[in-house]
């Protein structure tokens, strides 16, 4: 299925490999680019052939800024915005249950939302200089969906 928001590709190996595709927002989780990552997280979990998940970016400096919030802010119907955000939780449980492992690889920084995906993948693996950060809670959000896969992962995955 071609996406507009991601990059999707299979290697022989069996190396899945996504990649976030919108270099313009700094690849902001948009509602479209949420599905297209539930949808193709749900066919690597589907497919026999794939045997290892790799979650990436095409952008150079930003793996994502996080959620699209001129999305959220704006004039739509509330139902909409309602299933953008049920979104998060279901690629994190889609992670959890692919039966094979993930990777995300963060070329760049990683940051809000985007944080929560990393870390609900089995491995993190990061380019030098690349920062992880919740940097909506300097405007007052807090980042709720995200809170237990930080409490659960960040001690053991911490690096020095």
């Amino acid at each position: 299925m071609p996406y507009a928001t991601i990059r999707y590709s299979v290697s022989e190996a069996g190396v899945a490999t996504i990649a976030l595709d919108q270099p313009d927002t700094r690849n902001a989780l948009s509602d479209e680019l949420l599905g297209e990552l539930v949808d193709a997280l749900e066919g690597a979990r589907d497919d026999p052939a794939v045997r290892c998940v790799v979650l990436t970016s095409t952008h150079e400096k930003v793996f994502s800024a996080g959620a699209n919030l001129a999305g959220f802010a704006a004039d739509v119907p509330l139902v909409h915005k309602h299933f953008a955000t049920e979104r998060f939780p279901r690629i994190f449980a889609l992670l959890g249950q692919l039966g094979k492992p993930s990777i995300c690889a963060a070329n760049g920084h990683v940051l809000a939302g985007a944080l929560g995906i990393a870390l609900a993948c089995d491995l993190v693996v990061a380019r030098e200089g690349v920062r992880f950060g919740t940097p909506e809670i300097n405007v007052g959000v807090f980042p709720f969906m995200i809170m237990a896969l930080i409490y659960r992962n960040v001690p053991r995955k911490k690096c020095t």
